[in-house]
């Protein structure tokens, strides 16, 4: 199914799969783990994460990784703007 708002906010180690879409601000703040996400994330997925693996299966919304400090985002689909802006 579908994630609501933060999925996986702050998490610290550890997997989160979303089987749908995710709502935004997905990954926020993550120091570690892995997030995947089979559908699309909505805007700010992973903005100011610090060390988090995601992965989105589609695409992400505006300002995904804003202020990213660590950890990687893998996008398969398009990216909104500012991606990775700071």
């Amino acid at each position: 199914g579908n994630a609501g708002t933060g999925v996986a906010e702050n998490m610290m180690s550890g997997c989160v799969w979303v089987k749908g879409n995710a709502s935004q601000s997905a990954g926020a703040t993550a120091h570690g783990g892995l997030l995947v996400v089979e559908g699309d994330a909505a805007a700010r997925c992973g903005i100011s994460m610090k060390g988090v693996d995601i992965v989105v299966g589609g695409n992400v919304g505006h300002m995904s990784a804003f202020m990213a400090q660590a950890g990687r985002l893998v996008i398969r689909g398009d990216a909104g703007e500012a991606l990775g802006d700071s």
